[in-house]
Parts: C-alpha cells; structure tokens; sequence
C-alpha cells in the first residue's frame, strides 16, 4: 500500500499536458529518419528505405545529386535487393521549345515525413510536387502536382533503370511488367487518364514511356498525374489489386489525405503521454522515429506466414521472419496506435503453435524454414493484456485464451526437468545452443558453464532454473488470471493468481542471494547461485515479484556507475567485469532489457532514479536523439555508438513504452 501510494503521488507531480492537436501533424515531424540514399548495386544494404501497411517493399529519397523527379528503389524485402536506383523518374518537357526541365536547375526541398516521401521543385515559371505514399499492402502510388506561371504544353513521360533485366511490355497500354523470376510480380502502372508507348532497352534494363498527347495547362492551375508501383505474390492476387490501383489512380488526392488521416491517428495516439519529458519536443521526436520504424518493419501475410507480423529490422537480410518474444513486445507497443495490427502479429506466431502448446522460435514465409529447436521467452499474455487496454476487444481475449493456457502450460510439462515447478530454458534438440537461443540472450555469461539435461526424446533442458524465465512465467499467471476475469472464468482466475502468490514466494526465496543483494539462477545438481550479474537480476523487479528490501538492494547495483549505471545504462554484465564487452549479450545496452529497467526502477518509487537513466537512454544513444540516423538493435553502454542492425523493432518498441510511462 505505501508504495501504490508513492507511485500515485509521483505521477500527480510528474503529469505533463498531453500532446497538442497540432503536434500530431506528419509535417511537423520531417526527416527525423534519414533516408536519402542511392543505392549502387542490387545488395546495397548500406541504404535504407521507407515502407508502409505492411508491404514488402520500400522507396527511399534522392540526394540533391541523384536522380531527382522520382523516387530511389524499389527495395524488395522478398529477396533483399533493389530493383534499380530509380524506376519512376518523371520527365517534363516544354512541348513547344523542346527543352527538357534538369532537376538540378531547381530549387528543391526533399523530406521524409510520418507515412510519405515529399519532393517539391521550384523553376523560374513552374513547379513540382512530388508524394509517394502506400495504398495497400501491394502498392505505392507516386503523385506529381504540376503548376505553371503561365499557359503551356508539356511532353510528359516516365524513365526507369534497372540492375537487371527486368521490363517487358504488358498487354494493358499503361502497365510495365518487371520480370522477378519467381512466383512474385510486380508492375509499374501509369494514369489511365493518358495513353502510353513504351521503349525498352535492348538489355531491358531499361525503359521510357510516352504520353500520346502533350499536356495542356492552365495558368496557376494545378495539373496531376499519378503513378503507382505494386508487388504481388501470386496472379490471383492481380485482379483485386488492380481495381484498387484504379481507383488510386482516379482519386490520388483522396490517398493522399487518407494516408495524413491514419498518420496523424497513429502520432495523437504515440505521442499523448503524462510523463514529465512529454512536452519536449527533441523527447516527441524519438517516438516518433521509433513509430516510423516500427511502422517499416511490419509486414503483410505472405506464403505460410498467415497475418501480418513484425520483422526484427527490415534493414537487416537475415531478419525475414517474425520471432517470438521479438513479437510479444513490438504487439505490446503497436496496441499504443494500431491495436489492430498488434492482434495479427500475436495470431501469426500462434498459428504454428503445435500440438503440445509450444510456439515456433521464427516462422518464414517458407514454413520449411520456421525454428522448431527452441522457442522465446513467455511474454505473450502480457502483449494480449496490453492490446486488451487498449481497445477493450473481450472477444480477442477469448480468442487467443485456450492458446495462452497452452502455452503456459507447456513449460511445465516440457521445461521443468526435476519437476519442482521452476523451470529452465531449453531445446527441442538437445543442444545448448539452442536452448541459448530460447533465452533469447545468445551468448549470455551465465551459460558459460552450462550443460543440457535430457527431459524426454523432444525435451531438453539446461541444467540451470533462470530467474528471468520463472519470472515471466509469474507475470504470464497475473495476466491469465487478469483474463480469466474478465471473460468470467471466476475459477481459473483464482487458480492462476494462487499460483502466481506461491511463484512469487518461491523466487523470492530461491533465485535471491541476500549476501550480494541480487537474484541469480540456479544451478540444479547442487543448488548454487550462478553468480553472473545480468539484466535477469532485475526482471522480478519489472514484473513487481521482488520485495521492498530486495528491491532496494539490486536497485543499489543497477545505479552504480561502476556496474550499471553507465554512459548508456543497463549493459547486459556489469561494467567492471573482465569479459566486459566481448560479446553479443556481454555488454552492449539491449533497449528491451533497459526498458524493462526503467520500469522496475519505477514499479519500487524509484522515479528520480527511473527518470534519470530514462534521459540518458533518450539523450546518449549516437544518432538518436535530435539527429536523424536510425535505431539500432543495440549501443555500446561507454560511448553510444550505434552496434549491429539499424531500424531495430523492440528497440523502437520499448522507447514508445518508455515514452508513455509504461
């Protein structure tokens, strides 16, 4: 009760207005992202893209010195390549001089904003506007809004160059088949308001397409045309895409403002927040970095993936798939703005659950390839309870509810190898590599020593109980039963919150060493501590399982400079460890399990301490925070150098949760 009392009281003090109507305008909020790049071969992945509602596909901007009047790529997520440097350049020509208008002549302003790519072009006596948004799933339409300072003719026509052989003429006079030699496809599609002739290269790596008229404009009249981009991946899926390219095509305007609509909702809806950095607009503009790449790693049902879910970073080749507790905590931050989305994510990692309750590590879009070796860390009733607060669907919790007791209910039976009710990580195949890998922490310290215990012909253990694995799996039981309640299960409500009571009990006393003030795992064969410091010593604090006394003890390690509380906080070992900084998780600052620091400081009064390490996960981060480099997968806890893949999903994820409080 004293502490909910503090908390309360801290959070009067800490109120701050929530966001003005005008902050949540896309314009207000250009190029927090910087993705003006060309790229120079076909696996450039040294340059980034934008994408949007899912597509797997991605335009990024032109420099001042490259290929103005269009857009750079596509950039396919389908095979980690782009297509071209440019396949929708726009070419204007004064149809009585004949004199091509040179980009470069203009003045220009080129920006990213919240959901489109904007180009604006300023010649002496006319200028250009140029917008590309997503219209579905399958397709991008580029808008140009062409006004002149006087009457005039123009010879329009559209240029695209290719690092492959890729154009062929379709049988439809305003669209370009590009050959991808596969079971996907992909079409460029003019306006039908115009009549097109095509001229493709010998090579066909490249094309020009004609209009059959000049276009005449008026005097300070607005003239637009459009064009859109789409990638299909089955030829069924044509004749429905195409009806929607139409109707883009007839009405750009109104995609136009339907996509400022949905963006302005998804930044009212991240940005209302009651923390005190709220107000800052340098603090607005992190979330809204982390919106927009959590928005361009979300991708549509493809092949064998059934729903929409979540790359880990759309940036990255060897992330096209969705991993598990990767999910569960980009779903919790979706619920924010689009609960919608959240649900399917959650939906495409439960449709591999399988017969015993397990949940795939990573499924593809090639289910031959989804992990069956391992699974992730049990976050997912926590992800459904936050999608729950968020949009009240009791019909979404009953969905997913015989899902979720599976699941719980799966380590049990799988994963407690002595049958004491505390479990440990695992495989599927005996490996302790595998089992690493369901930890999620993949070259952790505490497994140096660590050796695997076989359970049954598809169960193996490691041979150590983890206090972060028990500690979720308590929080896992709160949430059942928070769930249980509501859809009136009265009594499994009482039987998950009796379990997670005793649970709560058992951690408190089995994974706690009073003598170094912090929680470590287990080893079986002789009940000693593993006395390796990580971010699992604090996740009974994340999910309010430590007491007052013991939180105030491993609190005590989280704020020395010399162990935690560094340049960037919360590196995943101690600071002044010897094998500080030597490997994936022996060092570097993962936002997930700083996010969750954040938290546990909080959930104990700890607010200053709390708002403290807040600002410098926000303010230290090179290139985060105002600057427009992207997020990354994690940072170096001495100097915030950016480390691994860029336009990092839970990274994004737990800076919108930090953002809002949670």
């Amino acid at each position: 009760m004293k502490r909910l009392i503090v908390m309360a009281l801290t959070i009067i003090v800490l109120v701050a207005s929530c966001s003005k109507p005008n902050e949540a305008l896309p314009e207000n909020y250009a190029d927090v992202l910087d993705i003006k790049n060309v790229p120079t071969a076909a696996e450039d992945w040294s340059a980034y893209s934008f994408s949007d509602l899912g597509a797997w596909f991605g335009f990024a901007l032109p420099d001042s010195g490259h290929c103005p009047g269009g857009f750079v790529g596509p950039f396919l997520m389908t095979s980690g390549k782009w297509l071209g440097p440019s396949i929708m350049g726009l070419i204007l020509q004064d149809a009585e001089s004949g004199s091509e208008f040179d980009w470069a002549d203009a003045s220009c302003v080129i920006e990213y904003l919240p959901g489109r790519l904007h180009q604006s072009y300023k010649f002496i006596d006319l200028s250009v506007s140029l917008d590309l948004v997503f219209i579905s799933n399958r397709s991008a339409l580029m808008r140009a809004v062409i006004i002149s300072d006087k009457d005039r003719f123009l010879n329009i026509s559209y240029r695209g160059k290719a690092f492959s052989s890729l154009f062929s003429q379709s049988a439809d006079d305003n669209r370009m088949i590009l050959d991808l030699a596969g079971t996907d496809e992909a079409c460029i599609m003019l306006d039908s308001l115009m009549s097109w002739k095509f001229d493709i290269s010998n090579d066909s790596r490249s094309y020009r397409a004609y209009a059959d008229a000049p276009a005449a404009l008026k005097k300070d009249r607005s003239f637009s045309m459009s064009s859109v981009f789409a990638l299909t991946f089955k030829s069924s899926e044509w004749p429905d895409e195409k009806i929607i390219i139409e109707r883009a095509l007839k009405s750009p305007n109104k995609m136009i403002d339907l996509n400022k609509q949905r963006w302005a909702g998804y930044l009212r809806n991240v940005l209302e927040s009651k923390i005190s950095f709220a107000a800052r607009q340098d603090y607005m503009r992190v979330a809204v970095k982390s919106l927009m790449t959590l928005v361009h790693n979300w991708k549509c049902a493809r092949g064998d993936l059934l729903h929409d879910g979540f790359f880990p970073s759309a940036a990255a080749w060897y992330f096209n798939g969705f991993w598990g507790w990767d999910t569960w905590k980009i779903a919790a931050a979706w619920a924010v703005f689009a609960p919608d989305v959240a649900k399917d994510g959650i939906r495409a990692m439960f449709d591999y659950q399988n017969e015993y309750g397990m949940i795939a590590d990573v499924i593809y879009a090639d289910k031959r390839e989804n992990n069956w070796r391992d699974t992730k860390p049990p976050l997912a009733a926590w992800a459904i309870w936050s999608i729950y607060e968020n949009d009240h669907d009791i019909a979404f919790l009953d969905e997913m509810w015989p899902k979720l007791k599976k699941f719980h209910q799966w380590w049990y039976n799988e994963r407690d190898h002595d049958g004491n009710g505390l479990c440990e990580y695992g495989s599927t195949d005996g490996t302790l590599i595998a089992a690493k890998w369901e930890s999620g922490m993949d070259d952790g310290l505490r497994y140096d020593a660590t050796s695997m215990l076989k359970n049954s012909d598809t169960a193996w253990s490691m041979d150590q109980e983890s206090v972060d694995l028990n500690s979720y799996l308590c929080m896992d039981k709160d949430y059942l039963a928070l769930i249980a309640t509501v859809l009136s299960k009265n009594h499994e409500a009482v039987r998950y919150s009796k379990e997670a009571l005793e649970l709560r009990k058992r951690i408190r006393a089995h994974f706690w060493d009073e003598e170094d003030g912090y929680f470590y795992d287990i080893r079986l064969k002789d009940r000693a501590f593993i006395k390796v410091k990580g971010p699992e010593g604090w996740i009974p604090l994340t999910w309010n399982i430590a007491t007052e006394e013991q939180a105030s003890m491993v609190r005590a390690h989280m704020m020395d400079s010399l162990q935690f509380a560094t340049y960037i906080p919360f590196p995943t070992i101690p600071a002044d460890h010897k094998k500080f900084m030597t490997g994936y998780w022996r060092g570097p600052v993962w936002l997930d399990q700083a996010g969750f620091a954040v938290s546990a400081l909080r959930n104990y009064g700890y607010i200053e301490d709390a708002g403290k390490m807040m600002q410098m996960l926000f303010e230290r981060p090179v290139g985060l925070f105002n600057a427009d480099a992207p997020i990354y997968e994690n940072y170096d806890p001495r100097n915030g150098d950016a480390m691994k893949a860029p336009y990092f999903s839970w990274s994004a994820a737990h800076y919108v949760m930090m953002f809002q409080g949670r």
